[in-house]
């Protein structure tokens, strides 16, 4: 790792993912981690390939805009990619599908449904309704984590990610960590995220 690869993450998302290294560190109590040390955490977490993420994203929204009927008030959230043995592999998603609904629910972003999926106990059974090649699937799947890769069917954000990411690391080196966590807290706000 010393040329600053991390196993074909570009440079954009190796600094996002320290980022969450770092925030995940620091909130957790380590009170000054270097970059070194939130780098191990990258190797825990799985990335898709981020041009695969860009197309399906660029292909899902010029789809969403093709058919707006289809997704009556749902803005949409895009799989990007599965966590293996995770509900969403076990159910057959696939990566490119689009969810709509969660527990009849319309999804406007993937945070919402990440809040919504924390709102389930593993207990309960929650319908999902996705779209693939044109046509609604419903899916039924217990609550909590769904185990896949999400990312909101939005105007592109990653300009203002690597610039703030840019200031937190910045901050960072100047030992400003506090300034530094909050950058990157609001980073990952704007971040594709994994549920």
């Amino acid at each position: 790792m010393s040329d600053g690869s991390v196993e074909g993450v570009d440079y954009k998302m190796r600094s996002v993912l320290i980022a969450a290294g770092l925030v995940v560190l620091l909130l957790a109590g380590c009170s000054q981690p270097g970059p070194k040390v939130a780098e191990n955490v990258i190797h825990q977490v799985q990335v898709s390939d981020q041009n695969s993420v860009n197309a399906m994203l660029e292909q899902a929204r010029t789809f969403r805009k093709a058919n707006p009927e289809l997704f009556g008030e749902a803005g949409g959230v895009l799989i990007t990619g599965l966590v293996p043995g995770g509900q969403g592999e076990k159910i057959g998603l696939k990566p490119g599908d689009i969810l709509l609904t969660y527990d009849g629910s319309p999804l406007q972003a993937a945070d919402q449904l990440i809040q919504l999926t924390n709102k389930k106990d593993a207990q309960t059974s929650v319908t999902l309704t996705y779209e693939r090649e044109g046509k609604k699937h419903d899916a039924v799947l217990q609550g909590g984590r769904i185990g896949i890769q999400i990312s909101s069917l939005v105007p592109n954000q990653s300009e203002e990610i690597n610039q703030i990411i840019e200031q937190g690391n910045q901050a960072y080196y100047q030992s400003r960590f506090q300034d530094a966590l909050q950058l990157y807290r609001q980073a990952l706000v704007l971040t594709p995220v994994e549920n």
